[in-house]
């Protein structure tokens, strides 16, 4: 009975850790107006912390985890407004 609930336990735990949600697969897309990654939903949106990308190019299909922030902050270079769904900061790239 022990082996059975230590062998329920360590497939239960490996099935919630093998799964993670957090990862979005996205598409690397820029503009004058920013950098932005693309959902597999066709939700955009800003990149905060640009430079994280810089070795991708644009079209770049990859994997991150993000956070959300309440808005990004730095020079704007052009006049051209790219609709998105907010800002976020990559916290890693898989």
């Amino acid at each position: 009975m022990k082996s059975w609930k230590i062998t329920v336990s360590i497939l239960g735990f490996l099935a919630l850790t093998s799964c993670d949600k957090d990862v979005h697969k996205v598409t690397v897309e820029r503009d004058c107006s920013g950098t932005y990654v693309q959902t597999s939903g066709g939700l955009d949106y800003q990149v905060c912390n640009e430079e994280i990308l810089d070795t991708y190019s644009d079209g770049a299909q990859i994997k991150i985890k993000y956070e959300n922030m309440e808005l990004c902050f730095g020079l704007i270079n052009c006049e051209l407004y790219h609709l998105n769904e907010g800002a976020i900061e990559i916290t890693e790239i898989k």
